[in-house]
Protein backbone atom coordinates (compact mmCIF):
# COMPACT_ATOMS: atom_id res chain seq x y z
CA UNK A 1 0.00 0.00 0.00
CA UNK A 2 1.63 3.18 -1.10
CA UNK A 3 0.76 6.41 1.03
CA UNK A 4 -1.56 7.82 -1.34
CA UNK A 5 -4.01 5.03 -0.29
CA UNK A 6 -3.19 5.33 3.23
CA UNK A 7 -3.82 8.93 3.58
CA UNK A 8 -7.23 7.92 1.46
CA UNK A 9 -8.27 5.32 3.78
CA UNK A 10 -7.69 7.34 6.91
CA UNK A 11 -10.04 9.84 5.27
CA UNK A 12 -12.86 7.44 4.92
CA UNK A 13 -12.17 5.77 8.07
CA UNK A 14 -12.85 9.58 9.86
CA UNK A 15 -15.34 10.73 7.67
CA UNK A 16 -17.88 7.26 8.15
CA UNK A 17 -16.87 5.95 11.30
CA UNK A 18 -17.57 8.86 13.94
CA UNK A 19 -20.91 9.26 15.41
CA UNK A 20 -22.67 10.62 11.95
CA UNK A 21 -21.43 7.00 10.49
CA UNK A 22 -24.36 5.87 8.85
CA UNK A 23 -25.45 4.80 4.98
CA UNK A 24 -25.42 8.46 3.92
CA UNK A 25 -22.74 8.29 1.00
CA UNK A 26 -21.45 11.62 0.24
CA UNK A 27 -18.65 12.69 -2.23
CA UNK A 28 -15.01 13.80 -1.21
CA UNK A 29 -14.60 17.31 -4.06
CA UNK A 30 -11.58 18.86 -3.32
CA UNK A 31 -11.02 22.24 -2.06
CA UNK A 32 -10.50 23.77 -5.06
CA UNK A 33 -13.65 22.33 -6.72
CA UNK A 34 -15.51 22.97 -3.76
CA UNK A 35 -14.76 26.68 -3.48
CA UNK A 36 -16.52 27.73 -7.38
CA UNK A 37 -19.45 25.72 -6.28
CA UNK A 38 -19.94 27.33 -2.88
CA UNK A 39 -21.92 30.64 -1.69
CA UNK A 40 -20.18 31.06 1.50
CA UNK A 41 -17.12 29.44 3.02
CA UNK A 42 -15.95 30.65 6.46
CA UNK A 43 -14.27 29.26 9.80
CA UNK A 44 -17.04 29.83 12.23
CA UNK A 45 -18.21 28.79 16.04
CA UNK A 46 -21.84 27.45 16.61
CA UNK A 47 -23.29 29.31 19.35
CA UNK A 48 -26.79 28.13 19.29
CA UNK A 49 -29.01 25.98 17.99
CA UNK A 50 -32.97 26.03 17.44
CA UNK A 51 -36.07 23.77 15.23
CA UNK A 52 -36.76 25.85 11.96
CA UNK A 53 -40.24 26.12 12.58
CA UNK A 54 -41.05 26.47 9.02
CA UNK A 55 -39.40 23.38 7.83
CA UNK A 56 -38.63 20.22 10.22
CA UNK A 57 -36.04 18.96 8.26
CA UNK A 58 -34.04 21.98 8.96
CA UNK A 59 -32.19 23.65 12.03
CA UNK A 60 -31.24 27.36 12.78
CA UNK A 61 -27.84 27.68 13.96
CA UNK A 62 -26.49 31.27 15.51
CA UNK A 63 -22.98 31.69 14.04
CA UNK A 64 -19.83 33.50 15.15
CA UNK A 65 -18.05 33.53 12.32
CA UNK A 66 -14.13 33.85 12.82
CA UNK A 67 -12.34 34.19 9.33
CA UNK A 68 -15.28 34.42 6.33
CA UNK A 69 -13.54 33.41 3.01
CA UNK A 70 -16.12 33.86 0.72
CA UNK A 71 -19.85 34.73 0.65
CA UNK A 72 -20.91 38.20 2.92
CA UNK A 73 -20.95 37.93 7.27
CA UNK A 74 -24.11 36.60 8.53
CA UNK A 75 -25.14 35.65 11.99
CA UNK A 76 -27.35 32.90 11.23
CA UNK A 77 -27.52 30.37 9.23
CA UNK A 78 -29.32 26.65 8.17
CA UNK A 79 -28.46 23.37 8.79
CA UNK A 80 -30.26 20.61 7.13
CA UNK A 81 -30.51 18.19 9.84
CA UNK A 82 -32.84 15.61 8.48
CA UNK A 83 -32.84 14.34 12.27
CA UNK A 84 -33.84 10.50 11.98
CA UNK A 85 -32.64 9.83 8.77
CA UNK A 86 -29.23 8.25 7.37
CA UNK A 87 -28.30 11.56 6.58
CA UNK A 88 -28.90 13.20 10.24
CA UNK A 89 -26.53 16.06 11.18
CA UNK A 90 -26.89 18.63 14.34
CA UNK A 91 -23.63 20.09 15.10
CA UNK A 92 -23.30 20.78 18.68
CA UNK A 93 -23.20 24.09 20.08
CA UNK A 94 -19.94 25.68 21.00
CA UNK A 95 -18.34 23.51 18.42
CA UNK A 96 -16.33 25.28 15.90
CA UNK A 97 -16.62 24.22 12.34
CA UNK A 98 -15.05 25.16 8.29
CA UNK A 99 -18.85 25.56 7.05
CA UNK A 100 -19.29 25.27 3.05
CA UNK A 101 -22.25 26.25 2.04
CA UNK A 102 -24.64 26.83 -0.42
CA UNK A 103 -27.96 28.48 -1.25
CA UNK A 104 -31.55 27.25 -1.74
CA UNK A 105 -33.82 28.07 -4.53
CA UNK A 106 -35.22 30.88 -2.26
CA UNK A 107 -31.51 32.06 -1.41
CA UNK A 108 -31.23 30.74 2.40
CA UNK A 109 -27.85 29.85 2.94
CA UNK A 110 -27.56 26.27 4.74
CA UNK A 111 -25.21 23.15 4.78
CA UNK A 112 -25.53 19.48 5.94
CA UNK A 113 -23.71 15.96 6.25
CA UNK A 114 -22.82 16.20 2.55
CA UNK A 115 -21.94 19.87 2.21
CA UNK A 116 -18.58 19.32 2.73
CA UNK A 117 -18.10 21.26 5.81
CA UNK A 118 -15.68 20.37 8.22
CA UNK A 119 -15.46 20.08 12.45
CA UNK A 120 -12.43 21.88 13.34
CA UNK A 121 -12.45 21.13 17.24
CA UNK A 122 -13.01 17.48 16.64
CA UNK A 123 -12.60 14.57 19.55
CA UNK A 124 -10.98 11.39 18.97
CA UNK A 125 -10.13 8.29 20.96
CA UNK A 126 -6.38 8.22 20.85
CA UNK A 127 -5.73 5.57 23.52
CA UNK A 128 -7.90 3.52 20.13
CA UNK A 129 -6.72 5.47 17.55
CA UNK A 130 -3.03 6.89 18.13
CA UNK A 131 -2.11 10.01 16.18
CA UNK A 132 -5.47 10.39 14.60
CA UNK A 133 -5.96 14.07 15.52
CA UNK A 134 -2.80 15.18 14.23
CA UNK A 135 -3.81 13.63 11.19
CA UNK A 136 -7.02 15.21 11.10
CA UNK A 137 -6.05 18.69 12.03
CA UNK A 138 -3.16 18.48 9.29
CA UNK A 139 -6.21 18.03 6.87
CA UNK A 140 -8.14 20.90 7.80
CA UNK A 141 -4.70 23.39 8.86
CA UNK A 142 -4.10 22.19 5.13
CA UNK A 143 -7.59 24.18 3.92
CA UNK A 144 -7.26 27.02 5.75
CA UNK A 145 -3.89 27.79 4.94
CA UNK A 146 -4.76 27.41 1.03
CA UNK A 147 -7.90 29.54 1.88
CA UNK A 148 -5.98 32.20 4.17
CA UNK A 149 -3.75 32.54 0.61
CA UNK A 150 -6.43 32.89 -1.85
CA UNK A 151 -7.84 35.65 0.65
CA UNK A 152 -4.67 37.38 0.65
CA UNK A 153 -3.97 37.38 -2.70
CA UNK A 154 -7.22 38.61 -3.80
CA UNK A 155 -7.84 35.34 -5.99
CA UNK A 156 -11.29 33.66 -6.54
CA UNK A 157 -10.98 30.04 -8.46
CA UNK A 158 -13.98 30.25 -10.71
CA UNK A 159 -14.83 27.54 -12.81
CA UNK A 160 -17.71 28.31 -15.06
CA UNK A 161 -17.37 25.89 -17.65
CA UNK A 162 -18.05 22.73 -15.61
CA UNK A 163 -14.38 21.35 -15.87
CA UNK A 164 -12.46 18.61 -14.01
CA UNK A 165 -8.58 18.72 -13.79
CA UNK A 166 -7.48 14.45 -13.69
CA UNK A 167 -3.93 13.08 -13.47
CA UNK A 168 -1.95 10.27 -14.26
CA UNK A 169 -1.85 7.41 -12.04
CA UNK A 170 2.50 8.06 -12.50
CA UNK A 171 1.35 11.80 -10.92
CA UNK A 172 4.67 13.80 -10.63
CA UNK A 173 6.35 10.31 -9.91
CA UNK A 174 9.66 12.30 -10.52
CA UNK A 175 8.81 14.06 -7.17
CA UNK A 176 8.67 11.00 -4.85
CA UNK A 177 10.89 11.18 -1.85
CA UNK A 178 11.80 14.65 -2.00
CA UNK A 179 11.72 16.94 0.51
CA UNK A 180 10.41 20.78 0.70
CA UNK A 181 11.12 23.87 3.00
CA UNK A 182 7.28 25.68 3.82
CA UNK A 183 4.50 25.35 3.04
CA UNK A 184 2.81 22.23 1.52
CA UNK A 185 1.01 23.46 -1.32
CA UNK A 186 1.86 25.12 -4.49
CA UNK A 187 -0.93 26.83 -6.90
CA UNK A 188 -0.81 27.18 -10.15
CA UNK A 189 -3.40 28.87 -13.54
CA UNK A 190 -4.05 27.08 -16.20
CA UNK A 191 -5.18 28.19 -19.53
CA UNK A 192 -7.40 26.19 -21.27
CA UNK A 193 -8.12 26.07 -25.21
CA UNK A 194 -12.23 25.17 -26.19
CA UNK A 195 -10.57 21.72 -27.31
CA UNK A 196 -10.02 21.07 -23.70
CA UNK A 197 -6.18 21.28 -24.11
CA UNK A 198 -3.99 23.02 -21.87
CA UNK A 199 -2.06 26.07 -23.27
CA UNK A 200 -0.11 27.56 -20.57
CA UNK A 201 0.47 26.87 -16.86
CA UNK A 202 1.86 30.09 -14.98
CA UNK A 203 3.17 29.30 -11.60
CA UNK A 204 0.75 31.46 -8.64
CA UNK A 205 3.08 29.86 -6.05
CA UNK A 206 5.38 27.48 -5.70
CA UNK A 207 7.24 24.49 -3.66
CA UNK A 208 10.82 25.36 -2.11
CA UNK A 209 12.42 22.30 -2.75
CA UNK A 210 15.12 21.21 -0.18
CA UNK A 211 17.25 19.58 -3.23
CA UNK A 212 17.11 21.33 -6.96
CA UNK A 213 14.23 19.42 -7.99
CA UNK A 214 13.38 22.41 -10.36
CA UNK A 215 9.81 23.68 -11.50
CA UNK A 216 6.85 21.03 -11.79
CA UNK A 217 5.04 22.87 -14.74
CA UNK A 218 6.92 20.54 -17.69
CA UNK A 219 5.88 17.54 -15.62
CA UNK A 220 2.14 18.86 -14.58
CA UNK A 221 1.72 19.53 -18.79
CA UNK A 222 2.24 15.96 -19.42
CA UNK A 223 0.53 14.38 -16.04
CA UNK A 224 -2.64 16.67 -16.38
CA UNK A 225 -6.05 16.02 -18.52
CA UNK A 226 -8.59 18.28 -18.99
CA UNK A 227 -12.54 17.01 -19.16
CA UNK A 228 -15.86 18.37 -19.47
CA UNK A 229 -18.01 16.97 -16.66
CA UNK A 230 -21.53 17.12 -18.94
CA UNK A 231 -18.49 14.95 -21.24
CA UNK A 232 -18.49 17.42 -23.82
CA UNK A 233 -15.21 17.42 -26.24
CA UNK A 234 -15.30 21.30 -26.65
CA UNK A 235 -15.99 24.62 -24.40
CA UNK A 236 -17.47 27.94 -26.20
CA UNK A 237 -14.13 30.37 -25.02
CA UNK A 238 -11.26 29.21 -23.54
CA UNK A 239 -10.97 29.54 -19.59
CA UNK A 240 -8.60 29.89 -16.58
CA UNK A 241 -8.72 27.63 -13.96
CA UNK A 242 -6.46 27.50 -10.48
CA UNK A 243 -5.10 24.69 -9.21
CA UNK A 244 -3.18 23.36 -5.94
CA UNK A 245 -0.61 20.75 -5.88
CA UNK A 246 -0.04 19.21 -2.80
CA UNK A 247 2.68 17.91 -0.97
CA UNK A 248 2.60 14.80 1.73
CA UNK A 249 6.09 13.90 3.79
CA UNK A 250 7.12 10.49 4.41
CA UNK A 251 5.67 8.72 6.57
CA UNK A 252 6.80 5.65 8.39
CA UNK A 253 7.73 3.20 5.35
CA UNK A 254 5.78 5.57 2.89
CA UNK A 255 7.84 8.23 0.95
CA UNK A 256 7.08 11.26 0.29
CA UNK A 257 4.74 12.61 -2.46
CA UNK A 258 2.92 15.21 -4.93
CA UNK A 259 -0.99 14.86 -5.26
CA UNK A 260 -4.13 17.08 -6.52
CA UNK A 261 -5.83 15.92 -3.84
CA UNK A 262 -6.07 17.76 -0.27
CA UNK A 263 -6.05 14.32 1.59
Amino acid sequence: MNLFKFYSLFILFFLFNGKNANACVCSMPILLEQIPEKDFIARAKIISLSPDPEDSEYHKAEIEILKLYKGKPIKQIRVWSVLNSSCSFLPDEGSEWLIFASKNNEGQLGFGFCSGSLLIDRKFDEKRYPGITEKYLRKINLKIQVLDFLVSSKLEPKNEAGLNISSSINFLSEYKGSEIKGDRFALYELSIDTNLSIEAIEPIKEFTFSSSNGSLISHLKQDLKVWSKDQEKTIAKPQKMIIAIYYYPAEGEYESFLSLFDL
